[in-house]
């Protein structure tokens, strides 16, 4: 019987879960509607500088399915016009009414393009709308302004870059920052390495965080400097003067709330030219759209509450019944030993006074009222009521205790049954999730 019940119960689950959707992955770019470039109200761009892009859409024009995707290209007209975009990955999510989140995507920013990606979650909202958000760094390395323009379906904007100033390329930064294992900070690492050995002006800019002064720590051609108001300046971030080929700055910032930490650094030799270098680091990787869960859903999210509700329910039946046979058992058994004492005790005390009824007993008294072992268990069983025998492994050979044929076919069948539907949901279960 339970294999039957196992059985039963995994078929319809198998049978709620699984549903045959055969989508193909489609270019849902014209789902873009609008290109926001927060930097310049005139898209242009000192040299090197980094722009934040903001790029949104929804599902107005094509309906979102699984597998579906969107790009946005980032496109130079010149070969000497480099635009780079700084690397990430985020997780698309939607809260439904209740505040329970679904992933729904994520999008990917690499090199010159940012690609979105949707699973089959989104299969179950309506009314979607987001943002991508990404920041890039342009550098021209022409002698006149120049420009890239950004590709997302239908719509596109330009963004125009100044020659001005001049990349400096005898200067090299590089930038690494790590977060510790709460996330609530994160240390930075910046490495400037010049060809001359000249005064070097850096300006040191950290998104919406502060520097942690008691972290920093700068070192020039190995060594560890001092520092005082003649070479360093926190206004808004670092400033420094220095003189060296090889400088070494570390320091601490905070990242809490913050889902990403944007960190510029700006080279000037002499200056003249200069270098600018940028690096970001991810602290959380969750961007939140909207969205609404379509009929479909609802229903069979509704349907799902009250199948789960329905099989709680007959759990719980189940339990609550075993627990009242077990102490339905018990309390025959208790009787039955209450009675068995009872008894026991009666029959010794009947036993006692008519052995002792009388101090001078006569032969044929005490032989008329003494009373064997024998009759004492005879009186025992006569005065147990009739209850119901308590269970024991013992076999009996009364056809009366022996199981009903009818019975004991009824549970075969079942437990045959069970087992058969619980293979075939098993078999069905594997060949679906092999495709």
């Amino acid at each position: 019987m339970k294999k039957f019940l196992i059985g039963i119960v995994f078929g319809i689950a198998l049978f709620l879960t699984q549903k045959t959707n055969i989508t193909y992955a489609a270019n849902l770019s014209d789902n873009f509607t609008q290109i926001l470039i927060d930097n310049d109200q005139n898209n242009l761009l000192n040299n090197s500088e980094i722009a934040h892009i903001s790029v949104k859409f929804n599902d107005q024009k094509n309906k979102f399915t699984k597998d579906s995707t969107m790009f946005i290209l980032l496109n130079s007209n010149k070969k000497d016009v480099h635009v780079q975009a700084l690397n990430e990955v985020k997780k698309l999510i939607i809260k439904d009414d209740t505040g329970e989140a679904y992933q729904v995507g994520k999008y990917i920013v690499k090199n010159n393009q940012v690609q979105v990606i949707f699973d089959k979650n989104i299969e179950k909202f309506e009314n979607i709308s987001g943002q991508i958000d990404f920041d890039i760094q342009i550098s021209n390395e022409t002698t006149s302004n120049q420009f890239i323009q950004i590709e997302a379906g239908e719509i596109n904007e330009k963004i125009y870059v100044s020659s001005r100033p001049q990349v400096n390329k005898n200067v090299v930064t590089e930038i690494s920052g790590k977060y510790n294992s709460d996330k609530n900070k994160i240390a930075w690492e910046i490495k400037i390495n010049s060809e001359n050995k000249s005064e070097l002006q850096i300006f040191n800019t950290i998104e919406n965080q502060n520097i942690d002064q008691d972290t920093l720590k700068i070192k020039i051609d190995g060594n560890l400097i001092k520092l005082n108001k003649n070479n360093i300046e926190f206004n808004k971030g670092l400033k420094l003067k220095l003189v060296g080929k090889d400088i070494v700055i570390t320091y601490i910032t905070s990242a809490s709330e913050v889902s990403s930490v944007l960190n510029i650094v700006r080279v000037i030799e002499d200056n003249e030219n200069q270098n600018v270098t940028s690096a970001k680091v991810q602290v959380n990787d969750i961007v939140n759209i909207d969205g609404k869960f379509n009929q479909t859903s609802t229903n069979k999210k509704q349907r799902e509450k009250k199948i789960s509700k329905f099989f709680s329910n007959l759990a719980k039946l189940i339990i609550d019944k075993k627990q009242e046979k077990t102490d339905q058992n018990n309390d025959e058994k208790s009787q039955f030993e209450l009675a068995q004492s009872t008894a026991l005790a009666n029959a010794k005390s009947t036993k006692h006074d008519m052995v002792v009824s009388s101090k001078t007993p006569s032969l044929d008294d005490t032989f008329e009222h003494n009373i064997d072992d024998k009759e004492v268990k005879e009186t025992i069983n006569e005065s147990i009521p009739n209850t119901k025998k308590a269970h024991s492994k013992k076999h009996s050979a009364n056809k009366s205790n022996l199981p009903k044929t009818g019975e004991d076919n009824i549970e075969l069948f079942f437990s045959i049954v069970g087992t058969i539907f619980l293979s075939i949901s098993a078999i069905f279960f594997y060949k679906k999730s092999r495709k």
